[in-house]
């Protein structure tokens, strides 16, 4: 099956499990490539935190 321009799968693990997403992200291959890292770590960071 074809994705749609723009998903990306994004998935955090750690002791108590894994969790992942999926998100789709508006513009150019650049724009989203920026928005999936800024995103990434944006669920580790709360990982961490938690």
């Amino acid at each position: 099956a074809e994705h749609p321009v723009g998903e990306v799968c994004i998935a955090v693990s750690g002791a108590d499990g894994c969790r992942g997403e999926r998100f789709l992200f508006p513009g150019d291959r650049e724009q989203v490539r920026a928005q999936a890292a800024h995103k990434a770590l944006e669920l580790l960071l709360r990982k961490i935190k938690a």
